[in-house]
């Protein structure tokens, strides 16, 4: 799978808010911040299918602003449990009153689907900046029901701090994406060797 850029903006996470927690990543050597101005955060949601243009034109500045930073509070709760993941090799506590605290003030209603004679639930924000929160929480709490924590992991370049949920059959993933990270380390790596075998 090949890193889908958008004004530099990767997406190989394979779970939204993962994306999200990869809204902060290296370019040139600078880190990048997606979230620091509104334009690349719409752009942001707009990839995720998060929002659509007809959505975007009926989010005004204060709305912008307001999804800014929920999204913003909302990748330090998962960037914080990554963290976690990758230290100690569990979801803390945390996360949960975290998530909790967050989700407290986001409306969202249920409402029955049938089609083909499959009844269905579909739920949904009351408001668009309550759909998006939604539904990046719902991403994580999906991710974490139906995954093994193993396989949520950091791109093995060291120069990249981009994470992704492991969707392998072997679970043998290493890179965030083959063409940018995985190529450029195993490509190193040979002249390296290269290097060291000419010495000899």
């Amino acid at each position: 799978m090949g890193v889908i850029v958008i004004d530099q903006i990767p997406l190989v996470g394979e779970a939204l808010w993962i994306n999200l927690v990869n809204t902060r990543f290296i370019s040139n050597g600078v880190i990048v911040d997606v979230l620091k101005d509104k334009t690349s955060t719409m752009k942001w949601l707009l990839k995720n299918n998060l929002i659509n243009n007809h959505d975007l034109e009926l989010l005004n500045i204060t709305d912008k602003n307001i999804v800014n930073l929920k999204l913003r509070k909302l990748r330090e709760i998962c960037f914080s449990t990554i963290q976690s993941i990758e230290n100690e090799e569990c979801i803390p506590e945390d996360t949960v009153s975290d998530l909790m605290e967050f989700s407290k003030d986001l409306n969202v209603k249920v409402t029955i689907n049938k089609h083909d004679g499959v009844i269905s639930e579909n739920i949904i924000g009351v408001t668009l900046n309550d759909h998006i929160l939604y539904k990046i929480v719902k991403s994580m709490l999906q991710t974490f029901d139906t995954i093994s924590i193993t396989r949520i992991r950091k791109c093995k370049n060291d120069e990249c701090i981009l994470h992704f949920v492991d969707k392998s059959k072997g679970g043998k993933r290493k890179w965030c994406d083959m063409e940018t990270c995985g190529n450029r380390v195993k490509a190193a790596s040979f002249y390296k060797r290269k290097r060291e075998n000419t010495r000899k």
